[in-house]
């Protein structure tokens, strides 16, 4: 396959110009429209082995049903059924993902003590 067929350049004027990527990076149009803008949920769920799962999502009833009737995500694959234990909704995509690794971050017994209200939201 040549590279102007997989993607890896662009046409611009009838000249192929190759496209330039920087890694976790999305163009400033591409983040102001669509899904990026609109509410995002965080979520915590609990696999039938104990373990906690946290992720994001748009639609998290949805995105429950795909980690339960589906392979999609590598970590709950083997520990069906989820159990939707905790969800909260942020303002948009980015502060989603940032609420996402800060929880992330948490200890398990910080986790339950979010899922409890033990713990105040800054």
């Amino acid at each position: 396959m040549e590279a102007w067929q997989s993607g890896h350049f662009r046409v611009s004027e009838n000249v192929l110009e190759p496209r330039t990527y920087v890694r976790g990076e999305r163009s400033s149009s591409t983040m102001d429209k669509g899904i990026y803008s609109n509410p995002w949920w965080v979520y915590i769920a609990r696999c039938y082995n104990g373990t906690l799962y946290v992720g994001i999502a748009i639609d998290v009833e949805k995105r429950i049903h795909e980690h339960n009737h589906t392979s999609k995500c590598r970590y709950t694959r083997y520990r069906k059924p989820l159990l939707l234990i905790y969800s909260e909704l942020q303002c948009d995509y980015n502060s989603a993902r940032r609420r996402e690794k800060e929880i992330k971050r948490y200890s398990r017994k910080k986790k339950l003590d979010l899922i409890e209200k033990k713990i105040i939201l800054t």
